[in-house]
């Protein structure tokens, strides 16, 4: 039943040489168009290769031969399932959503399409979010409950696990909008964001070492999970365990620039001065960008003013300046530093009133000015 050439192309196939397998069951097609297997094998080529609108045809050709054949369900299940991907990536949603729930039907147990049914629906969920809150939230109800039939058949499964980190991650958007009791809404968001880390954790220990792509994947999006929790924690004012989500997330990406600052300023509104500058000045070390930089060396001397180091927070002021000549917050900050500055020398010189003939007046009025304070949060 198989020629030469499909047999070939099944070789290049399993080695991951999809632009040669492509050829080889074109090939095999032109010598045998009946060949059900070299169709589906074809399309897989084209989708791998990133082809995937050359994918549909075949692989719709594949579902034509076989989908007659009771023996054939799991892969005609499989086929739907691909088609589904191929018309999301031609924007055809509503094709899609019809493959996914073709391919559920006749095979209950393909995993890949309850997933990928559920990834459809969060993205439909996030087109709502704006306009149909309601229908948002209602569908990212369904997605939730499709990914969770996915783990129900395949629990240790990398993909799967991502796919609900996500949804936990996503659905903080939802919350953010639908609970109105405040103090509910911070609770639900942190754990939202405890479950997303949990099962990026989990799908990184599941993923295979070999599957670099996905591991690079895994990581990234458990990076800035992490990050982003540290941005909520720090928002509302929980610096200290802003810095340790921080920690966690530079643990992965030590480049993280956004991540190294805001451990810098995490430290610094713990009154952690000479830490804050540390991470302030790594920037320096890892980035070329003149805002960036500018950025760093402002940090560094707020760092500076509010330990009283006025000459090493004009230099880094200075410096910042050099970068960002026009930068409004600067010019801020030169002004905090000034007062500062004066703050301290009216503390420590004494005061003599004139103009007063009450000998009791005569140098009461030592007067404290309260310096002020640097006043920086995340955007």
């Amino acid at each position: 039943m198989f020629n030469s050439f499909h047999i070939d192309g099944v070789k290049a196939f399993n080695a991951n040489n999809y632009g040669i397998a492509k050829d080889l069951f074109l090939q095999a097609i032109d010598v045998n168009p009946e060949v059900a297997e070299s169709y589906l094998y074809l399309g897989k080529c084209f989708f791998f290769c990133d082809e995937k609108q050359h994918a549909i045809s075949p692989i719709k050709k594949f579902i034509e031969l076989r989908q007659s054949n009771l023996d054939e369900v799991a892969n005609v299940s499989y086929a739907f399932d691909l088609l589904g991907q191929c018309y999301e990536t031609e924007k055809k949603d509503t094709a899609a959503l019809r493959c996914y729930e073709t391919a559920t039907k006749i095979y209950p147990s393909g995993a890949s399409a309850w997933n990928n049914m559920g990834l459809l629906y969060i993205k439909s969920a996030l087109h709502y979010l704006e306009t149909d809150l309601s229908n948002s939230a209602k569908l990212f109800k369904g997605a939730l409950a499709f990914i969770k039939k996915a783990m129900e058949i395949c629990s240790d499964n990398p993909v799967f696990l991502q796919s609900v980190a996500g949804w936990y991650e996503q659905y903080i958007e939802v919350l953010e909008r639908v609970v109105e009791d405040e103090d509910a809404v911070q609770k639900n968001i942190a754990s939202n964001f405890s479950y997303a880390i949990q099962y990026y954790q989990k799908a990184l220990s599941v993923c295979h070492e070999q599957d670099f792509a996905l591991r690079n994947i895994i990581l990234s999006n458990l990076t800035e999970c992490l990050a982003q929790y540290g941005h909520h924690l720090y928002k509302n004012k929980d610096y200290k365990n802003a810095q340790k989500a921080y920690l966690e997330a530079m643990h992965f990406d030590p480049e993280h620039l956004i991540v190294i600052n805001q451990i810098g300023m995490s430290l610094f509104k713990q009154d952690c001065f000479p830490e804050a500058r540390k991470y302030f000045s790594s920037i320096l070390e890892k980035t070329e960008d003149k805002q960036e930089i500018a950025d760093a060396w402002l940090n560094i001397a707020c760092t500076y003013r509010l330990e009283k180091k006025w000459e090493k927070a004009e230099e880094a002021l200075s410096q910042a300046k050099k970068f960002a000549p026009e930068d409004s917050s600067i010019t801020e900050e030169e002004m905090k530093l000034n007062e500062s500055k004066l703050a301290a020398l009216l503390i420590s010189t004494p005061q003599t009133l004139f103009g007063s003939s009450n000998p009791d007046s005569q140098g009461a009025g030592s007067k404290t000015v309260q310096k002020s304070s640097f006043q920086f949060e995340f955007n």
